[in-house]
């Protein structure tokens, strides 16, 4: 971990409240939070920018966050990440999105990709996938699920599931008349998440330009 990180939070929920309890509890500091219910501190002084907001609102973050130098991690999903993207120059200060910061998800991905290039042509096997998560969250399918989907050459489609208190659950499931094979992630509890983007932040420092979270790990 590098020194006491100061971070702004972008959006108030559930997760970027985790978020800053996980952080005081490593010694960071929280310098300024913002959202549509709480404004405090002054976001100019902080070392990283973290968003769990909403979608409408992560291009402003974004924009404000280039303008001032800020590096920014974001973890909302719903928004244009392309034109995101485009906002993010070569030279400014990093960004980074993903739909999901679990590092078990980001294992979980590498075992997709194998298993996709395996069934690829396997044209007796039909692929499909179940997202599961909490009734508050606002995206279906999520933007977990799209990325999975996104593995695939072939068309695969993704039933959303909404419960109570679920933290996530994600199923790639291949199907033929004679057997079924199904891949799953659980997460346990949102702490995954929360602790994932802190790893992304404190490697997100003094980088440049759009970054992935897959470059976290092969740093």
């Amino acid at each position: 971990m590098l020194n006491k990180m100061k971070i702004a939070l972008l959006g108030y929920g559930k997760m970027n409240q985790l978020v800053e309890k996980l952080a005081l509890a490593r010694g960071d500091v929280i310098v300024s939070v913002w959202s549509s219910k709480k404004q405090e501190g002054e976001l100019k002084t902080a070392d990283i920018a973290i968003d769990f907001s909403s979608h409408q609102a992560v291009l402003s973050h974004l924009e404000i966050c280039q303008k001032n130098a800020i590096p920014l991690v974001i973890g909302t999903t719903g928004w244009d990440v392309s034109t995101g993207r485009t906002k993010v120059s070569s030279d400014g200060a990093a960004t980074l999105f993903s739909p999901n910061f679990s590092v078990g998800v980001f294992l979980f991905f590498q075992v997709i990709k194998k298993a996709a290039s395996l069934f690829e042509d396997r044209f007796d096997y039909q692929i499909r996938g179940i997202e599961t998560h909490h009734k508050q969250k606002k995206d279906a399918p999520s933007g977990t699920a799209k990325a999975l989907t996104s593995l695939f050459k072939r068309k695969m489609s993704f039933e959303s599931l909404r419960i109570d208190h679920h933290p996530g659950k994600h199923e790639v499931i291949f199907e033929s008349s004679f057997d079924t094979i199904q891949l799953i992630h659980e997460a346990h509890s949102r702490e995954g998440f929360a602790s994932g983007a802190l790893i992304v932040a404190d490697w997100l420092i003094g980088k440049k330009g759009w970054r992935t979270f897959e470059e976290v790990f092969n740093d």
